[in-house]
């Protein structure tokens, strides 16, 4: 063994030194992406306070018991913790969700609209949109697209928040086959976006 390694060239030794480092950090990146995934699918917190690592610091550090090297590649490199790439692991996987849902929702072709107006603690207010389309299996599903904070609750600007939703997502208005709108529907049953008729 240590003839062949002696007569490999070094580059060739570098090469393979460097690819295995980039196979362990994949591994290292992959827990992280994963514990993410776990305990945001929980509804659990990530942080804690300034004396308290909170769930996301302690459950890699659990999982560095079964993933060797871990736990000195996080001391290591501490900025793959942080708020802010927590925050960028999240956004990355709603994104693929949010991918894998229009892709389920496009095959189906037809869908109805739910959206629905609330306040949260701070009295802003929000407006969420859904999606539920029937599968092929004839079984409803229905699909959260998100929360959108709104200035005002009048139809018109309720109109403009669903169409710029439903634009985004790439959803042509002629697919809707049902729209139930709660309490925006005394504002909303005029307009000729939602009733060609009117």
């Amino acid at each position: 063994m240590l003839a062949t390694l002696e007569s490999e060239p070094v580059t060739d030794q570098l090469i393979t030194a460097d690819l295995l480092s980039q196979e362990k950090a994949r591994t290292y990146l992959r827990s992280i992406f994963t514990t993410a995934m776990f305990l945001a699918q929980q509804g659990m917190s990530f942080r804690g306070d300034e004396h308290d690592n909170g769930n996301f610091i302690k459950l890699l550090l659990l999982r560095s018991k079964d993933i060797n090297g871990l736990e000195n590649w996080l001391q290591r490199s501490k900025s793959f913790t942080s708020w802010a790439i927590q925050n960028e692991i999240l956004q990355i996987v709603s994104h693929m969700i949010l991918r894998r849902m229009m892709s389920k929702i496009r095959e189906a072709k037809y869908f109805s609209i739910i959206v629905d107006e609330t306040s949260d603690v701070s009295i802003s207010e929000q407006v969420s949109i859904s999606i539920r389309i029937v599968n092929e299996l004839f079984e409803p599903e229905e699909y959260f697209l998100g929360l959108y904070e709104t200035a005002s609750t009048t139809g018109d600007s309720l109109v403009s928040l669903i169409l710029d939703a439903l634009q985004r997502f790439n959803l042509p208005l002629g697919d809707i086959r049902g729209q139930c709108f709660d309490g925006a529907a005394k504002w909303l049953a005029n307009t000729k976006e939602f009733n060609p008729e009117s």
